[in-house]
């Protein structure tokens, strides 16, 4: 299975950009998201030129959030396809890792934490390919099961990194 959110206009030029996301659940069953401007998305980002994608996380959620991050695994891999407002196409490359929250760091942070319901997250969260991770993670982890919806099973995916 090929994780692919969003519309692809194969006439369209696409900047490409890669990220990395982390999943981080609190005790309550909460996952963190952070607010960019007016959208809300998982802690993470686009990975620099030469950077691994767990060191691009690691470095994200130390300027978004002011904290250590933990890398506990990696999920899966998938691509988001959207506009932006100017316009602009873009296909995001994103790698998704579990994850948790380690020390709190003296900078300030850039984006204010939210602990938000996972049944929310395809709702709430900006980017489609968000939402199904949160969802299916949770799901997996027997947080959250929808009458109505299927019962993914991330380590089913092909995408999945660790084989």
């Amino acid at each position: 299975m090929e994780l692919k959110f969003g519309k692809h206009n194969p006439e369209a030029q696409y900047r490409q950009r890669p990220g990395a996301y982390a999943i981080i659940f609190n005790p309550d069953g909460r996952f963190a998201a952070v607010q960019g401007q007016d959208k809300l998305f998982l802690p993470g980002g686009g990975i620099d030129p030469g950077e691994s994608p767990e060191d691009a996380l690691i470095r994200e959620v130390r300027e978004e959030c002011a904290r250590e991050v933990v890398i506990i695994r990696s999920l899966c891999n998938g691509t988001q396809y959207f506009v932006s407002k100017t316009g602009e196409h873009w296909e995001f490359q994103c790698s998704y890792f579990e994850a948790q929250f380690g020390a709190q760091l003296d900078n300030e942070p850039e984006h204010i934490l939210y602990w938000l319901d996972a049944g929310d997250a395809r709702k709430l969260l900006a980017h489609e390919i968000h939402g199904w991770v949160v969802t299916a993670f949770a799901q997996d982890q027997g947080m959250l099961l929808e009458e109505d919806e299927p019962l993914w099973k991330i380590q089913d995916a092909e995408t999945n990194l660790n084989g």
